[in-house]
């Protein structure tokens, strides 16, 4: 397994790993949104790559404290194909996302994850690769 930064080439992949986190969306609307969130520079998004296909994403932005100096890094998607799950490529993606961090001489790394009983998963592996329940999050769609 290979960790790249997102090519093009891997969309069709893209587009499954958004399914699979329940984002599903489709190909050029998904093709226009990468190309604008990218472009931005602070946003990132990674994949691991098996055997040419991308079995896993994560995508990330670098953050400025406001209640301190420094910055951090806040995941924002991190998806796994449901063939390759409990096949530490997780594990590998959030070890590489830790190295960019201690590049970039960020503090921290956060994410937000869904109350939802599907992310019930998810929340068990964040707290296995020992991230620890800090905050709560509030969201209000418009």
């Amino acid at each position: 397994m290979k960790i790249i930064s997102y090519q093009e080439d891997y969309l069709d992949d893209c587009l499954v790993l958004f399914q699979t986190l329940g984002y599903p969306t489709e190909k050029q609307a998904l093709k226009k949104r990468l190309a604008s969130i990218l472009n931005l520079g602070t946003y990132r998004l990674d994949l691991a790559i098996v055997d040419h296909q991308a079995v896993g994403m994560i995508g990330y932005v670098t953050m400025p404290f406001f209640e301190r100096d420094g910055s951090y890094l806040r995941i924002l998607a991190l998806a796994v194909h449901g063939d390759y799950q409990r096949r530490r490529v997780g594990n590998a993606l959030l070890e590489h996302l830790k190295q960019v961090a201690r590049k970039e001489n960020c503090l921290a790394l956060a994410v937000n994850s869904g109350l939802t009983e599907e992310r019930k998963g998810a929340h068990q592996f964040y707290l296995a690769n020992g991230f620890k329940p800090s905050t709560q999050g509030f969201g209000l769609y418009l």
